[in-house]
């Protein structure tokens, strides 16, 4: 929804505009389009994984910490991305900056408001994801493999831990 809303008021305004709310939304076109195609192969490689299902609690788990770590690294982008919108306009502020101060203050602008979704986004679906999560990890806690032999502990109540 992000995405194609990006694409379509930005589609529109992008005409009508002129100075830095021009190359604004001449940024969130590329956003859209971007955010556009990575959601479509997200969903299609979902759809691929669902025709799949892990057989094991082991893969479930491992996908789990994939998952959370995507959103880790895409939360670290997102922070890279408001970084970039801020130096941008700072860039925009200084006179002497090779090209257009309303281009530096537009893609600024934009790398803001779509770095900030974008690491509402990720924070969220990390947060939400973990949360799920941790019903898998108390019951791996218990499982001890070595050489030649698998252990369960099972702690015998709370003085003994």
């Amino acid at each position: 929804g992000w995405a194609v809303s990006n694409l379509l008021v930005s589609g529109i305004a992008t005409g009508q505009t002129d100075g830095s709310a021009h190359y604004f939304h001449q940024m969130n076109i590329g956003w859209g389009a971007i955010n556009l195609a990575l959601a479509g192969s997200g969903y299609l490689a979902a759809r691929r994984a669902a025709r799949q299902p892990m057989v094991g609690r082991a893969d479930n788990v491992r996908a789990q910490l994939r998952t959370e770590n995507l959103y880790l690294l895409n939360a670290g982008l997102d922070v890279a991305y408001l970084a970039t919108g801020l130096y941008l306009l700072e860039k925009s502020r200084n006179p002497t900056a090779t090209g257009s101060s309303d281009r530096w203050r537009g893609y600024g602008q934009s790398l803001l408001l779509q770095g900030g979704f974008l690491l509402l986004f990720d924070g969220f679906q990390y947060a939400t994801h973990h949360r799920h999560g941790q019903s898998l990890y108390p019951l791996l806690s218990r499982v001890s493999i070595g050489p030649g032999a698998v252990a369960v502990t099972w702690p015998l109540g709370g003085a003994l831990r």
